[in-house]
């Protein structure tokens, strides 16, 4: 194992039978939560911004639900719904998950996909449809790595949240070679594997490097934080196109929760380069301000009071709902599943040190 000398601690895509949300253009905002730079919308998402800016009281209790049609019956009608730990565990929907999705979107609940996912959002529905989730239930997508790609995308106008970087051309890309590589196609970068040559740094994936020509090369985690912690000793940004710290999917018969790509926020934080992490998903604010908007454009009457996330991370889904100050409901069978087991719901929140949310479920139901 390498040992570094810092200690480690979009675009919407939207169903076409649905009315399109407006297109949202990227500027920079900073989380309330932590000090990563995020991305937060300049223009078309004002109103839910606007909304996202109401104060809400913080829960004392959370109140156990049997199933999530209890909130559209009491008046919930916009949904924010993340994927992994929620609706599948990667390769298998949970059981009752597909029935209440197509039960919500059938009593004529407006639901958007909101995933710390590295894929661009069109390629979720390839995962998605295959295990029962059509698209037509969904009125939208959103992912961090739609959300990254246009960062990029839009570097070069001067706008968005890397428009001090316009004239980057040569990334350190940590993607997946087991998954499939992210491409990069379109935003005129050119893939290197040496901190020394690097002007920024991509982070999609935890098993691979992309280089400048055919696949990307296989490379252990540890190596790849050790090429992390050379580049945030170079002051380098770091993009993070998936904020996750684990997830369940690869962890089924007992298996661990693999790392994610938020690892990297990790070394960079005990580096002390906080401030260079670029952090393009949940829990930013913009994911959720973006889901609003998405979910206002194609049924204006609702707001904050009648939205909700539905999430299975207290650090990115619960959370990044509070900061935003939209109501959740914690998944309990999903990366906290073990602690739960072990200590309580409440015990668990505790010991994260976050916030309560308005509402809980066993399981996606």
């Amino acid at each position: 194992m390498l040992a570094p000398s810092c200690s480690l601690s979009a675009s919407v895509s939207v169903s076409q039978n649905k009315r399109v949300s407006p297109s949202l253009s990227l500027s920079s905002s900073l989380s309330r939560r932590c000090r990563h730079i995020v991305v937060s919308s300049a223009s078309s998402s004002s109103s839910a911004s606007a909304s996202l800016a109401a104060s809400t009281s913080a829960p004392t209790t959370m109140r156990a639900l049997s199933s999530i049609l209890e909130l559209y019956e009491e008046g919930y009608r916009g949904f924010l719904l993340d994927q992994f730990g929620v609706l599948h565990d990667g390769v298998t929907p949970y059981p009752g998950a597909v029935d209440a999705v197509r039960s919500l979107a059938e009593a004529g609940a407006s639901l958007v996909l909101v995933s710390n996912s590295s894929q661009r959002a069109q390629n979720v529905w390839k995962r998605l449809e295959p295990m029962g989730f059509l698209p037509s239930y969904f009125v939208g997508v959103i992912t961090s790595g739609e959300l990254a790609n246009e960062a990029f995308a839009t570097r070069g106008e001067g706008v968005g949240p890397l428009a001090g970087h316009k004239d980057v051309s040569r990334v350190i890309h940590f993607t997946w070679a087991e998954r499939g590589k992210i491409s990069l196609d379109g935003l005129k970068l050119e893939c290197t594997t040496e901190a020394a040559e690097a002007e920024i740094v991509l982070a999609s994936g935890v098993d691979a490097m992309g280089t400048r020509d055919g696949p990307p090369t296989p490379r252990s985690l540890d190596e790849l934080k050790e090429i992390a912690r050379k580049c945030a000793e170079r002051d380098l940004p770091i993009v993070i196109a998936n904020p996750d710290y684990v997830t369940v999917a690869g962890a089924q018969d007992g298996k661990p929760l693999a790392e994610m790509p938020g690892a990297f926020m990790k070394v960079y934080e005990s580096c002390g380069k906080k401030d260079r992490i670029l952090c393009m998903g949940k829990p930013g604010t913009f994911m959720f301000e973006r889901g609003v908007a998405t979910l206002q454009a194609h049924n204006d009457a609702l707001t904050l009071e009648n939205i909700v996330m539905v999430g299975d991370s207290l650090h990115h889904d619960i959370t990044g709902a509070k900061s935003a100050n939209v109501h959740s409901v914690w998944v309990l069978n999903g990366i906290h599943a073990d602690d739960i087991s072990q200590k309580g719901a409440e015990a668990t929140v505790a010991a994260e040190g976050v916030a309560l949310p308005e509402f809980t479920l066993s399981e996606f139901r």
